[in-house]
């Protein structure tokens, strides 16, 4: 039988056999949480789940019968021709700043504490910490690493065939949506996309979710809470967040426009 041909029929017979479900995730958008949940999910499903960094090669039987994840929604050239169904968690920036400015500030990842030219042979860490007030803090990580991941957000940092590959294969999920999600609006949303049940996903979902039984973990989750920027920020925070993010609040949909400076006093 001709291969294509099968291919087609299996696709009938077993709904979601052929797709390569992707998993995408951004640096503050919740990875460490959605890597548990599809981890354990994968094994309630007995798919596997694999992290891949852009460069990974993997074979095509490899593809279909797994979870396929990553934190920078960063996927291999080699997938794009693939038949995929993907799901990417976005973040309204101006709460990536603030949760990256905290973050930043202790946590024990290896790149934080290398030391850098740019910052005068001082490490991200060292340099994050000597500031003096929790604005400054935001100032800084507005310009720096969360800049880069809200263009990643945007349009995949400029790399215009992953950004259309993921434009055209993933489903947009807003974080905020989702730590909420009681009602499983979003999750149903996901499994339709992804072609997995309903029952299990849900079940761990509510199970590992802030709104369900998972206590937030405090090396990852400093804060279920949205609009965080609306009591942490100054009206000139906010102002120079405008100057530097408007465009990309627009096109990421948490704005229309910048009237939002407004919730903000003189």
């Amino acid at each position: 039988m001709d291969h294509t041909l099968f291919q087609k029929i299996k696709s009938l017979v077993w709904p979601g056999a052929n797709i390569t479900r992707c998993i995408g995730t951004y640096h503050k958008t919740g990875s460490v949480w959605l890597q548990g949940i599809f981890s354990e999910l994968a094994d309630e499903l007995g798919l596997q789940f694999t992290e891949v960094e852009i460069d990974t090669h993997l074979a095509p039987s490899a593809l279909s019968n797994a979870f396929i994840f990553n934190h920078s929604t960063r996927f291999p050239p080699t997938m794009y021709a693939e038949p995929v169904s993907g799901v990417r968690i976005i973040r309204d920036p101006r709460d990536m700043v603030i949760s990256a400015a905290h973050y930043h500030c202790w946590a024990p990842e290896p790149w934080l504490h290398a030391a850098q030219d740019l910052f005068g042979g001082k490490s991200y860490c060292e340099t994050i910490k000597s500031l003096d007030t929790a604005q400054e803090t935001y100032s800084f990580e507005m310009r720096n690493t969360t800049s880069y991941v809200i263009r990643q957000m945007v349009n995949s940092d400029g790399d215009t065939a992953l950004h259309n590959f993921v434009d055209k294969n993933f489903l947009t999920i807003r974080y905020e949506d989702l730590i909420t999600d009681a009602d499983l609006v979003e999750v149903k949303k996901i499994c339709r996309q992804l072609k997995i049940s309903l029952k299990k996903t849900s079940e761990i979902f509510f199970k590992k979710s802030l709104f369900g039984q998972q206590k937030p973990d405090g090396e990852h989750i400093r804060s279920g809470k949205t609009q965080q920027w609306k009591t942490a920020f100054t009206k000139s925070t906010a102002e120079d967040f405008a100057s530097l993010h408007q465009a990309s609040l627009e096109a990421l949909g948490y704005e229309t426009d910048a009237s939002w400076l407004d919730h903000f006093k003189n």
